[in-house]
């Protein structure tokens, strides 16, 4: 008597396709009448509903070839070839060398395959997996469009929202904040522009504990996530997909699409940064950003520019000086197609923080002081959120590995070296929970707050983060003229996009 093995299998493609022929109720009956005709026992009963079969990582299947490398199974019955697999390379596979060299007899009831029979696998076979493979690329292509036009449409058709937000209950298709995750990516944007770094930003998140998007792993931001995040519209409520696709239908890898063949639907759902704050971020990620030689960024990096060509100005270092020079001009070398407008970098600082001083002059620190923010980061309260249902998880996991041991379920080696991991990540989120809890303690006084502002509007120095939250662009002219395009507007100046224009000499 063979040792059977039956297995049945269903994708998403073929319940769109064919439901009642290709259920899996139905290949279990027709399964079931040739075993009867053969007055044969299926020994086991294999299942993949929901998985395609381009792919050979599904689990029954996966199951199945342990059961038959353990002696288990030795003849594999399926209703049809298409079931066993529609990539005709991986098929084949099966059924010319991995099957023969177990000694597995396979046979296909519908197709009429059998590797035991006279012709064991004959020309046909190889035939129909060459058509098997082509169907489940012609639906592939159909469901992409298909799902493309949701897309055009508007609709959101991933199976995981972009972080910040997750999938309305009440429509389809339609993304709303989540009250979680949605504050983390507003202090994104908030600090990354103030702060200008993309390494930084994820180092930030990662020391503070802040779960990652995946929800998995080692909790460690990448720049590369950031970034994602950072240039996605769908942040300023632009649905955003096409963003990626796959090398292949059999192939799990993606490869980045440009932002020509990106599908962005705009004003779809609720934003959660402003447009002017989005602009800003893309603006300042587009700006190649210079360093001085002992590592640190030059302040005025992308901010200062050409009045004559409008090129960027470069730093050129000699001896123990800095100076900016247009790009354009030492590009052109003889060509003479601007002239160098060299000044020095010292120069333009110190004559930007005087020009910053007599701005601000009017301003009254104590009523700015009087406004700041003494809330939390958001970040902060999200973090804290995603803690406490670790450590309801971790409550509900002890109470389950108690009751399995009780139960018999689990053995005492098994339940040791799961508690083990288990008192492992609660020792984990007591150590966040306490950084967390010292973080929070820290509040400025009002009277720190008010030196901090005090000192600030002083600019004695202006530092990086200052100069990209204060200053527009500083424009330098042949005569070494500055003209200062600043990103606020004093009451008394004219309406226009620059904010404010002040002009002057180092």
């Amino acid at each position: 008597m063979p040792r059977v093995g039956v297995y049945l299998r269903l994708s998403r493609e073929d319940e769109g396709g064919a439901p009642e022929s290709q259920s899996i109720e139905n290949q279990r009956r027709i399964v079931a009448r040739y075993l009867d005709g053969q007055n044969w026992k299926a020994e086991a009963e294999y299942v993949d509903d929901g998985f395609s079969g381009m792919k050979t990582e599904r689990p029954a299947f996966q199951r199945l070839l342990r059961d038959i490398e353990a002696g288990r199974i030795d003849t594999v019955i399926t209703k049809d070839l298409s079931r066993l697999g529609r990539d005709y390379l991986a098929t084949g596979e099966y059924l010319e060398r991995y099957f023969p060299e177990h000694g597995v007899r396979y046979i296909a009831v519908g197709d009429r395959i059998d590797t035991a029979g006279a012709e064991g696998v004959g020309f046909m076979t190889p035939l129909l997996s060459v058509f098997n493979d082509l169907y489940a690329r012609d639906i592939s292509r159909k469901v992409r469009s298909a799902l493309d036009s949701k897309k055009v449409a508007g609709q959101f058709i991933g199976a995981r929202p972009p972080y910040g937000y997750q999938k309305d209950e009440q429509a389809r298709g339609h993304l709303v904040p989540d009250r979680e995750t949605a504050p983390v990516v507003r202090w994104m944007f908030r600090r990354y522009a103030a702060a200008g770094s993309v390494l930084g930003l994820a180092k930030e998140l990662t020391e503070g504990g802040v779960p990652t998007p995946s929800g998995i792993g080692s909790g460690i931001w990448s720049d590369t996530t950031v970034r994602r995040i950072l240039t996605n519209p769908t942040y300023a409520g632009h649905l955003t997909q096409n963003r990626s696709r796959k090398v292949s239908p059999k192939s799990e890898k993606r490869t980045r699409l440009p932002r020509s063949d990106w599908i962005v639907v705009a004003g779809t759902h609720a934003p959660l940064v402003t447009k002017e704050e989005f602009d800003r971020v893309q603006e300042l990620l587009d700006r190649r950003s210079y360093r001085r030689a002992n590592g640190r960024r030059h302040v005025l990096s992308g901010l200062v520019f050409c009045a004559d060509c409008g090129s960027t100005m470069s730093y050129v270092r000699e001896g123990d000086r800095t100076y900016l020079v247009c790009q354009q001009s030492r590009r052109g070398g003889r060509l003479h197609l601007c002239s160098s407008h060299c000044v020095r970098e010292d120069a333009v600082l110190k004559a930007l923080c005087a020009c910053l001083r007599t701005m601000t002059s009017g301003l009254e620190p104590e009523e700015l002081a009087s406004r700041a923010e003494t809330g939390e980061p958001a970040h902060r309260k999200a973090h804290q959120a995603a803690i406490e249902r670790e450590w309801e998880r971790c409550a509900r996991t002890r109470c389950h590995l108690y009751q399995d041991r009780s139960e018999g379920l689990l053995g005492e080696e098994e339940y040791r070296m799961l508690h083990a991991a288990l008192e492992r990540e609660e020792a984990e989120l007591e150590r966040k929970r306490s950084a967390l809890a010292a973080e929070s303690s820290f509040q400025l006084t009002a009277a720190e707050r008010l030196k901090h502002l005090q000192e600030l509007l002083e600019f004695s120095e202006l530092d990086f983060v200052t100069a990209r939250l204060l200053v527009e662009r500083v424009v330098v002219h042949a005569d070494r003229t500055l003209e200062l395009y600043t990103r606020f507007r004093l009451p008394e100046a004219p309406k226009g996009p620059a904010g404010t224009k002040v002009s002057g000499r180092p």
